[in-house]
């Protein structure tokens, strides 16, 4: 064999298995999965307005258009960029110094890097200095600029002296790096305040376009894994759907929801067995197919449930799920660890 065909074997994807089942049988399984996206299908020509909303870009997908907009402007990103300066700076240091003990003393008072960290500590604190030479022609409010700089200067401090072979006092480390998450913290506050502030604008701005349409919108906020509390785009449409909360959860079908609404041919738009927001993973940014086919994926889902098992809920478990449990019940399983 040669050295090609050894490499192209060793790296191409392992062959799916072959189908498992009478054939006869699996042709009935297949003709399920062709009404049921069929049946999805038709539920998305039924629902109304959906906007399908990441961390800082929303896709409205109504009456045939798609408008993306984005409520992260080049100041928020800015302010962002300079917050994470002490996390910056601490990465270089938490993971290879010896941590605090309970009583707050680890045998040294003084942090001193190994070699390659001095040598990347430097590296930033060159970088801090390019950004300082820009925060005055960033488009930053005065107060916002003079926060910047004292960023700068915090930080500079520490890596001057971490780049060093002497180090620097842990007391002194702790104090600037608190200090300077101090001032990010109002770099977010203001991020969040600018973004918030951008998406009402577009929501304000499609309640106008959609008009009656508007009491039947679904949000889908998507992200690239499971949701974070308190994430911004779904404490948004909370507020939006259901007023001010600090229960920071964004809606799962869990049967309690109840939003329906006919329109004027007495069709039942707003399906009552799913809710009007929702969480898509594995999507940072919107995509419009993907959202549209997970949310007709918990329509059809919820109306087979309840008309199958009387709960709407049901097929948003694994089917597996009620006979699984029973079955480990009576298991014998290997002892661990």
């Amino acid at each position: 064999m040669s050295l090609l065909s050894f490499l192209q074997r060793w790296t191409s994807p392992a062959p799916p298995p072959p189908p498992k089942g009478d054939p006869g049988l699996r042709e009935l399984n297949l003709l399920m999965l062709s009404h049921y996206g069929a049946a999805k299908k038709d539920a998305i020509s039924r629902v109304g307005p959906v906007i399908v909303s990441g961390f800082s870009e929303m896709l409205l997908v109504w009456d045939g258009r798609r408008e993306l907009v984005t409520s992260y402007d080049e100041t928020t990103a800015n302010l962002k960029f300079m917050a994470h300066t002490g996390l910056a700076i601490d990465l270089l240091v938490t993971p290879y110094v010896a941590p605090n003990t309970e009583d707050g003393k680890d045998g040294s008072d003084v942090l001193v890097l190994p070699e390659p960290q001095r040598v990347a500590m430097k590296t930033y604190q060159t970088t801090l200095g390019l950004a300082r030479a820009r925060l005055d022609v960033v488009d930053f409010t005065p107060e916002q600029r003079e926060r910047q700089k004292r960023i700068v200067q915090s930080g500079d401090a520490i890596a001057e002296a971490l780049a060093s072979e002497k180090g620097m006092a842990r007391a002194e480390y702790d104090a600037l790096l608190k200090e300077t998450q101090r001032l990010a913290m109002a770099n977010v506050d203001d991020a969040a305040s600018r973004m918030l502030t951008n998406m009402n604008d577009y929501i304000i701005a499609w309640r106008d376009l959609l008009g009656p349409a508007w009491k039947d919108l679904r949000v889908i906020v998507c992200g690239a894994h499971q949701i974070k509390n308190g994430y911004l785009p779904s404490q948004y449409f909370e507020h939006l759907f259901h007023g001010p909360s600090t229960d920071y959860r964004t809606q799962v079908c869990d049967g309690g929801c109840r939003f329906g609404d006919e329109n004027a041919a007495g069709q039942n738009i707003m399906d009552d067995r799913v809710p009007r927001l929702l969480f898509m993973e594995g999507s940072p940014r919107p995509d419009a197919d993907r959202a549209l086919d997970f949310l007709a994926t918990h329509i059809v889902d919820a109306q087979m449930g309840e008309k199958l098992f009387a709960d709407s809920r049901r097929l948003h478990r694994d089917v597996l799920a009620d006979a699984s449990s029973r079955v480990l019940a009576g298991m014998t399983l290997p002892a661990f660890p």
